[in-house]
Order: C-alpha cells, then structure tokens, then sequence
C-alpha cells in the first residue's frame, strides 16, 4: 500500500520535470543540436552506396529533419517571447529561413526514397554518379546556406535580446557566414561531394549547430536561473 501511494506523486513529479525543461528557454536548441548529431552518427553506419543500407540512410536524415524542426521551434519561440528580437525584421527572417530549412530536409528525405528505389530496380549504378550523387550533394550544399544564413539571423536577434555573451554572438555571425559562404562556393563552382570545398560546407554545419548547442546551454541556464530567482 505504501508503495502504491508513493508511486502516482513520483510519476507526478517526473512529469513536471519534463514539461519545466520543454518550458524553458534553449531546451528546442539544446534537441536540435543532439539530433543532428545523432543523425550524423547513424549516417557512418550506412553502407557504400547509402542506399544498400537504407534503414540507417534514411534514418539519418530522418533525424536531420527532426533537428531542424527543433531549431525551429526553438527560433519561433524566441521571436514570440523576446519582443526585442521582433526589432526590424531579423528575427522574422530568422523564423523564415529556419522553416524553410525544415522543408528543405523533407525534400532531402525524398531524395533519399528515390535513391533507394532505383538501388532496389538495380538503376542505381546507371544513375548514381550521372544524377543520384549529384543531386545529394547539391541537398547537403543548399542546406548549408539555408543553415548558415539562418544562424547569421539569429544571431543578430540574439544580439537584439541580450540573452547571451556578445562574443558568442560575433561567433554565431561568423559561422554562419562561413557555412552560407562555404555552400554557395561549393555550389556555383560544381563541386564534387569529397572536393575541400564541399567538405568544408560540411564542417560548417557541424560548428553551426556546435554554436546552436553552446546558445542552448547558455539560454536553458540562464532561465533556470530567472526561475529559481522567481520562486525565491
């Protein structure tokens, strides 16, 4: 009986546990960040081609659509919540292109389908460097200037906030920058997935949602801090 009485206030609390981090500021970046990198994991286990593995292959970017979803969440809610990042139209844009982002990684999904269907009807050596590779690298390009643009703005709408140290926010700006500028290089100069231009696009993004991880430890701490101040 006593175990029974004690278990439901348990659940309880665990409960509001969760939802008291869902609520706090940096929570949507701090999972944005995560899936990325656990999409970036799975992706290693993928074979050669990706599509003769297709579980992991399409897993990976399956979480790569979940980490974007996040970041804009996390996004949104700072235009929302923060009227200072509302100044001009910098968060707006920020919202905008983080969305954009997310519709960007379902059509890379797609690609994906794609790339496993035509490996399953033995197309895929026909089409694979002709169409299929190209085609993923030019996803994964455009994707770094969707990532990195959107950082820049964030940045600057974080700026707005004072939420956070102004030298992560110059460094937010520079990633970003270098990420966009990395993807448009690679893009407009066709260059191939493995070239040092293309794994440079790559690299950015890494460090754009590494910037994305730091600004969510900063923020969750700086509201768990607000909070205990409140409840004192």
């Amino acid at each position: 009986m006593a175990t029974e009485s004690i278990r439901p206030g348990t659940e309880r609390t665990t409960s509001e546990l969760i939802a008291d981090m869902a609520r706090r500021e940096g929570t949507a970046f701090l999972c944005g960040a995560s899936a990325f990198f656990a999409g970036s994991a799975v992706l290693t286990q993928s074979g050669q081609p990706g599509a003769s593995t297709p579980v992991p292959w399409m897993l990976s970017h399956v979480l790569w659509i979940v980490a974007t979803a996040f970041v804009a969440i996390g996004t949104v809610r700072l235009v929302v919540t923060r009227p200072a990042s509302r100044t001009g139209i910098v968060g707006y844009v920020a919202s905008g292109l983080v969305g954009l982002g997310v519709l960007h990684t379902l059509q890379w999904a797609t690609w994906v389908y794609v790339d496993v269907i035509a490996y399953q009807q033995n197309a895929h050596e026909m089409l694979s460097l002709p169409l299929l590779h190209p085609f993923g690298t030019g996803h994964m390009l455009m994707f770094a200037i969707i990532v990195g643009s959107a950082i820049t703005a964030l940045a600057v709408a974080l700026a707005r906030t004072r939420l956070t140290h102004r030298a992560l926010l110059w460094l937010g700006c520079l990633v970003g920058v270098m990420t966009a500028l990395a993807g448009v290089v690679a893009l407009v100069t066709f260059a191939p997935v493995r070239s040092p231009a293309s794994l440079v696009a790559i690299g950015s993004q890494a460090l754009s949602f590494v910037w994305l991880f730091v600004v969510g430890v900063t923020l969750y701490r700086d509201s768990s801090e607000a909070q205990q101040e409140t409840t004192v």
